[in-house]
């Protein structure tokens, strides 16, 4: 058979899995031999409306789910390296966001391939992300409706001292104010450094300068190396331990969701 061997899988919206009813919103096509791995997801919620009612989901939710599926596969893309791992990621869908298990195909074009299955299995039109989002998975959580009036998103703030405007897409109160600041950190170990260095110093002014107000605020960056950087990361995490900016890793991703779930307050 032509082309290279490919597997596809559905992305449903499923209000109860207790009934086992699902409506297509999304495609995503895996074809380890391109190194090629791709999600489309519908813009409109039209045929879920259809399926399940109007009432049945929430808008925003699940605009911020097609979201995070929608760039998955793309900023995290080396995660996904065999079938095996995509499986596994496919096994760990546990809300009402759910997809099926992989069912093989052949590709000759991959690209081509999902407009294809897409078009044929979904339709309607493509969701198209706005800028691409960092971390997928902490901006899909802390959208949820259980954040609700507590997070607040893309604030900016002047740096003291040097009198620039730092862009943070969330922030919270837990009796200061944390400016969280996703960053990948990539490119060659001085690129990495020095944007660690700029960080660390906007961090550090700001905790300076507002610890005698009412609120005084703390930088928190959560951050993601790219393979290579290991040595690099560890000075960084010395770096900003010492200029009072807040760290976490990628890989702590769901304990912090869990402890600004449990901290943060309007």
């Amino acid at each position: 058979m032509a082309g290279e061997r490919a597997y596809y899988s559905m992305i449903q919206f499923c209000p109860d899995a207790s009934k086992l009813e699902a409506a297509n919103i999304g495609v995503l096509l895996y074809c380890p031999d391109k190194n090629f791995i791709k999600a489309k997801v519908a813009r409109r919620n039209k045929r879920v409306a259809q399926f399940f009612g109007r009432t049945s989901f929430d808008p925003e939710r699940l605009k911020a789910f097609k979201r995070a599926f929608q760039t998955r596969f793309e900023v995290d893309r080396v995660a996904f390296r065999t079938i095996a791992d995509v499986e596994q990621f496919i096994a760990t869908r546990a809300n009402q966001i759910r997809m099926t298990p992989l069912r093989p195909m052949r590709s000759m074009n991959p690209q081509a391939d999902l407009e294809t299955l897409f078009n044929d299995l979904v339709g309607g039109p493509v969701y198209q992300r706005s800028p691409r989002i960092p971390f997928p998975e902490l901006d899909s959580a802390l959208r949820q409706p259980t954040f609700e009036r507590r997070i607040e998103f893309d604030r900016m703030v002047e740096v003291p001292t040097l009198r620039k405007k730092l862009a943070i897409p969330y922030a919270y109160k837990n009796g200061v104010l944390n400016l969280v600041k996703p960053c990948e950190f990539s490119g060659s170990q001085d690129q990495a450094i020095r944007r660690a260095e700029v960080l660390a110093v906007d961090g550090h002014l700001l905790h300076k300068h507002s610890v005698s107000l009412e609120i005084p605020m703390q930088l928190v960056v959560v951050s993601r190396f790219a393979p290579g950087l290991s040595d690099v990361r560890k000075r960084v995490v010395s770096l900003f331990g010492e200029l009072q900016v807040q760290h976490w890793a990628f890989e702590e991703i769901d304990r912090l969701i869990e402890k600004v779930g449990t901290e943060a307050r309007p």
